[in-house]
């Protein structure tokens, strides 16, 4: 494999990522189990999802 120093622009993206750069995503509310007693929390891992989900899952994603 040949390392190419110099990348045309159009396929050179290292710009477009930075270490200090949060992109925020904003989750569409499911049903969580204590929804009743506690507002939606988003930012949960994927487990959360799919035991509240189950199949629905794949819709949702």
């Amino acid at each position: 494999q040949e390392f190419e120093k110099d990348i045309p622009k159009d396929l050179d993206f290292r710009a477009n990522f930075g270490k200090k750069e949060i992109h925020q995503q904003q989750a569409k509310n499911y049903f969580q189990v204590f929804s009743d007693r506690n507002q939606f929390i988003p930012n949960l891992s994927i487990v959360d999802l799919l035991f509240n989900q189950g199949p629905q899952t794949k819709n949702y994603i």
